[in-house]
């Protein structure tokens, strides 16, 4: 299962991208979303921004299982963690939680990919870019548990 993370992990950073608008074809409507979205994300901010286990959800009907050190490609941050839990609940499930708890909790996201098979992947960034989180979810085929696992890294090189 470990080699599986050590796989998926750095392929996420390559698949992370952003996309961006034409800045002269704004309207005042456009201004006006702009507005809420700067209110929101510095209301955000400051949850998000610290590395803090508080500002990371948890599934409903997950049981934390360890925390471990983090993978290789994370060691050049200057704090970092890694913890795996696991539930009896479908992995769909599971992933459509993630994918809206953590916008809600106002995290950026740079890629959420769920899978045909019942897994997915995601990362975050807070509101600073200052803490990053990666999130993978998939069926244990030998026991049929869902398995959780989350990294959180603080001031990471690119």
């Amino acid at each position: 299962m470990k080699n599986l993370l050590y796989f998926i992990i750095p392929l996420s950073f390559l698949v992370m991208s952003s996309c961006g608008g034409d800045p002269e074809n704004k309207t005042s409507s456009d201004i006006n979303d702009k507005e809420v979205k700067e209110k929101t994300t510095n209301e955000n901010q400051s949850s998000t921004s610290s590395f803090s286990w508080d500002n990371i959800p948890v599934y409903p009907n997950a049981a934390l299982e360890t925390t471990e050190d983090c993978p290789a490609k994370w060691s050049e941050c200057e704090k970092c963690e890694h913890r795996i839990y696991f539930t009896d609940d479908d992995p769909n499930d599971v992933c459509s939680f993630y994918k809206d708890a953590m916008k809600k909790k106002g995290w950026k996201k740079n890629v959420f990919q769920m899978y045909p098979e019942g897994s997915c992947m995601g990362s975050w960034l807070s509101a600073d870019s200052n803490v990053r989180v990666f999130f993978n979810a998939a069926q244990r085929r030998n026991d049929k548990k869902t398995f959780i696992a989350i990294t959180m890294g603080q001031n990471c090189p690119d």
